[in-house]
């Protein structure tokens, strides 16, 4: 890969696993120095840190609970303290554990605008200070989901992430002219572990029918325009919602 990104330093927010996984290896792949965030699996994020540092890229883990908006800006506080100036920030982190409309409790709704909604503001506002601080033309990336349509099981997850396309939005125009961009990808249903949850695989099969292509995505196809839109090549993008979906819209 170009080393589009060299001498930049990226925070990765949820990238223990899967898109965020992808994510951080590919902006390393690109040149860029990673932080690690991760909730509860420090082995998946030591295995991470040690294969971006075999690209010869610094790489620090650092654990959060993003369910606490102190922790979300500490989280953002620890990084620039780490690594120095944050160029690129990535908000993955988030949860969808399915249920219906009748079985939706307050708690699961609270946890999930929590963790999918509330702590990226708040990473956000925090990056954007020290990007402001440190006088940082930096790129913004939201991971959100074409669930923000609506999806089965999901009024509380299709609300955190329709609310993330907004705040999205809102944010770009707040920033806009310090030179500091903010987009966000829409994933369809991608290979992961969170699309496995509460899927039978038939389901995942009807679904990959759907897509044009006819299959599920990966975590690397959404990984890569991650990296776009963090990268210079980007740089009269802002604002915009990109949809990774294989075309399942249309079809």
């Amino acid at each position: 890969m170009i080393m589009i990104l060299k001498g930049k330093t990226a925070l990765v927010t949820g990238a223990q696993k899967g898109i965020g996984r992808a994510t951080a290896m590919m902006l390393a792949e690109a040149g860029a120095d990673i932080v690690v965030h991760y909730f509860d699996d420090e082995a998946a994020s030591q295995s991470l840190a040690a294969s971006i540092t075999s690209l010869g890229r610094k790489c620090v883990t650092i654990q959060a609970d993003l369910r606490d908006v102190s922790a979300a800006r500490e989280l953002v506080d620890a990084a620039r303290d780490a690594m120095g100036p944050l160029h690129i920030v990535v908000n993955n982190a988030g949860i969808f554990h399915r249920a219906s409309l009748a079985t939706l409790s307050p708690d699961l709704w609270d946890m999930t605008l929590d963790v999918n909604l509330r702590a990226s503001t708040f990473v956000i506002q925090a990056a954007v200070a020290h990007m402001r601080a440190d006088g940082i033309a930096g790129s913004i990336i939201n991971v959100s989901s074409v669930a923000a349509y609506g999806t089965a099981r999901g009024v509380h997850y299709s609300a955190s992430k329709g609310g993330m396309d907004a705040m999205t939005r809102a944010v770009a125009l707040d920033v806009a002219r310090e030179g500091i961009r903010v987009n966000a990808v829409a994933p369809g249903m991608i290979l992961t572990d969170q699309a496995l949850e509460g899927h039978a695989v038939e389901e995942l099969r009807a679904i990959a029918l759907e897509t044009l292509p006819g299959r599920l995505g990966t975590a690397e196809e959404v990984a890569s325009v991650v990296v776009f839109l963090a990268s210079d090549a980007a740089s009269f993008i802002n604002g915009e919602i990109i949809a990774v979906n294989g075309g399942a819209r249309m079809a």
